[in-house]
């Protein structure tokens, strides 16, 4: 059981593969073995998953360095309603 274990971690799209999902691998090739069972192996070879790595999202605005800024058509102007708010 120990070579299939390290035959599928071995694989590249599979070393993320914990117990849990190992378990399952193995299961499907015809292997009777529980959780545990492929724990303890793993931690006995000192396999382990390679976690995750952090969340980036997608970058999706670039800035335009020479792009100008809208002129602010508002800044001189006094609206009768706002003076009667205040």
């Amino acid at each position: 059981m120990l070579a299939e274990i390290k035959a599928i971690h071995k694989d590249h799209n599979l070393k993320v593969y914990g117990s849990p999902r190992m378990t399952k691998e193995l299961q499907a090739r015809g292997w009777k073995c529980s959780e545990n069972t492929v724990a303890n192996i793993m931690r006995q070879h000192r396999i382990v998953a390679k976690p995750a790595g952090r969340f980036k999202p997608p970058k999706t605005t670039t800035v335009d360095k020479e792009a100008k800024y809208s002129p602010n058509l508002l800044e001189n102007q006094q609206s009768d309603r706002f003076a009667k708010v205040l």
